[in-house]
């Protein structure tokens, strides 16, 4: 598999590894492209019934938070993982749905950026966090291996990587 290929299982665990941290589950995982996708990390449905993201409740707002640091997170760990700025990382899918998340609770543009720079250093924390980065590793190396886990699986490497890295402290 090219670097690229590996980018985007570190990319996919990424989002899995930072859903597990935040207390939420994944369906499955996958790099097997569907669609307009080279890779994807299925949740389950990230907001309750009733939410209103135009008149939102503090529950709310706190899943679209949650929502927006998972969407960063996976960028975040590919250009890590590359070592370098993915070139035209604005235009990526995950960041358009951050921002149009972003948008259905703010007013001014000033507030808009600052609320998505806030949400994207918390995401940047996750990713450079010596735990975290392991157990990103190690979801990322499995994914290769097999292509696609259920959340099942997903969380079992997440579990026994924070574990490993707890035991070596």
């Amino acid at each position: 598999m090219d670097k690229k290929g590996i980018g985007i299982a570190y990319h996919e665990a990424a989002h899995a590894v930072v859903t597990f941290k935040l207390g939420l589950k994944i369906r499955k995982i996958t790099i097997v492209p569907e669609g307009d996708c080279l890779g994807c990390c299925h949740h389950y449905a990230p907001f309750m019934k009733g939410d209103n993201l135009y008149s939102p409740s503090p529950a709310t707002i706190e899943r679209v938070q949650k929502q927006i640091v998972i969407l960063f997170a996976g960028n975040i760990a590919e250009e890590r993982f590359v070592g370098r700025e993915i070139e035209g990382w604005e235009d990526l899918t995950d960041t358009e749905k951050a921002y149009q998340l972003a948008c259905s609770l703010v007013g001014s543009r000033e507030e808009l950026d600052a609320f998505l720079n806030w949400l994207f250093i918390r995401a940047k924390g996750y990713i450079n966090n010596k735990v975290i980065w392991e157990a990103i590793d190690a979801l990322a190396i499995e994914l290769i291996k097999k292509k696609e886990l259920s959340g099942k699986e997903a969380f079992e490497i997440y579990r026994s990587a924070l574990l490993s890295s707890t035991s070596k402290a």
